[in-house]
């Protein structure tokens, strides 16, 4: 008895200790699980910031470097609900009252901005009698992001945005004080932070928002809040439209549920990097752009986003300048699910009538230089230089 007793405590330290050698770098990294990655460590200082789309807001040297050799998908998996059961990690998480007293739903309309709630009070005695019959729009920011962060004005803008293009009223829900977290904190409170905007959104139902007018944007962490919400609402108060920007890889990769699809009628996904991004495609439009939705070409010449950040400029871009898509997958992007007949000059991006019938992954080549599209010149070129 003894014995076994030893046993399963060696066995219990070993496993604690993989976790933290795998799982703590792993997130913190916020590199991909299937290739081996490298991450400069310093005292426990991360050189790269993970899922920020800003890439200079850290940096940091470091003189060693230290090589995970990660797990497979099915070894991550049996590993981590072997760390689940162990009695040594006790995570201490923020009660619901904290999340419902620090996320902000921000009200626009007509570039302007309505009334604000702050707090679970105001939450419950918002009065949306002004949006109620209008279109709705609601943005979900990423990881060290508000909706003070610049990508989320520019979306919700008159001139550029969602104002101009979609009009009706713009919500922006606000977790920034979160999200300025580390990256593991703000993952491992994922699930309370989901319940409570769940349980806001469909309060927000019951007092007159349409769901069937309804349209969610979300960036990264964000995509994973709006497509969780998506597929728990009962089917009568189903979304009719979402849009989806690089969504969150590390964490969500093999923990999560990846049917996007029953989170609205319309789920389109863009994806942008490999290491920050999911690896998954799985929405209705899964639309792969660059170098098959694993980087961006753009990185080359600005130093200001990486290839996850990148997604939502040209998102945005994508409102005013043309982004072609390929009619057929090019040869060295593997993809089990092409889309079919697309046409000629087919273009991306928000589209207040959606995709119709059009189903698959969408492959978007993508430029050096603001604002990353190709002329119709240049993608015959692109065509031709890949013998396409």
């Amino acid at each position: 008895m003894q014995r076994s007793i030893m046993g399963n405590q060696r066995r219990s330290t070993h496993l604690f200790l993989k976790y933290i050698f795998y799982g703590f770098p792993l997130l913190l990294c916020g590199s991909s699980y299937i290739e081996p990655i490298v991450c400069e460590l310093k005292f426990g200082n991360v050189t790269d910031t993970g899922l920020n789309s800003n890439r200079t807001s850290i940096s940091s040297t470091s003189n060693s470097k230290l090589t995970l050799d990660v797990l497979s998908s099915a070894k991550f998996m049996q590993f981590s609900k072997s760390i689940k059961k162990l009695p040594l990690i006790k995570w201490e998480n923020p009660n619901k009252r904290s999340i419902e007293n620090t996320i902000q739903f921000i009200y626009y309309k007509n570039g302007k901005m309505l009334f604000k709630s702050s707090s679970a009070e105001e939450h419950k005695s918002v009065d949306i009698t002004k949006c109620s019959n209008e279109k709705i729009s609601m943005i979900f920011h990423g990881w060290m992001e508000s909706c003070n962060t610049n990508w989320v004005i520019k979306l919700r803008e008159r001139d550029i945005g969602l104002t101009y293009h979609r009009g009706g009223c713009i919500i922006c829900i606000d977790y920034g004080y979160w999200a300025e977290e580390t990256y593991l904190k703000l993952w491992r409170n994922f699930d309370i932070i989901t319940e409570v905007l769940y349980k806001e959104i469909l309060s927000l139902i019951h007092k007159g928002l349409n769901p069937r007018q309804s349209f969610l944007f979300g960036f990264s962490y964000g995509g994973h809040i709006v497509s969780t919400i998506g597929r728990r609402l009962p089917p009568k108060y189903k979304f009719k439209k979402i849009d989806i920007c690089d969504m969150a890889g590390p964490g969500f990769d093999f923990f999560t549920d990846h049917n996007h699809k029953d989170a609205a009628d319309n789920v389109q996904c863009y994806y942008s990097s490999i290491g920050k991004g999911t690896r998954f495609y799985d929405c209705h439009q899964n639309i792969r752009l660059g170098q098959c939705g694993y980087s961006q070409l753009a990185t080359l010449t600005q130093s200001l986003y990486s290839s996850h950040g990148l997604c939502v400029q040209i998102y945005i871009n994508a409102f005013d300048h043309p982004f072609y898509a390929l009619q057929n997958p090019p040869r060295w992007c593997a993809t089990v699910n092409p889309a079919q007949n697309l046409p000629k000059y087919f273009t991306i991006g928000y589209k207040e009538s959606g995709y119709r019938h059009i189903r698959g992954d969408i492959f978007v080549p993508t430029g050096l230089k603001y604002p990353y599209n190709l002329s119709k010149k240049q993608l015959a070129r692109f065509q031709a230089l890949h013998d396409y």
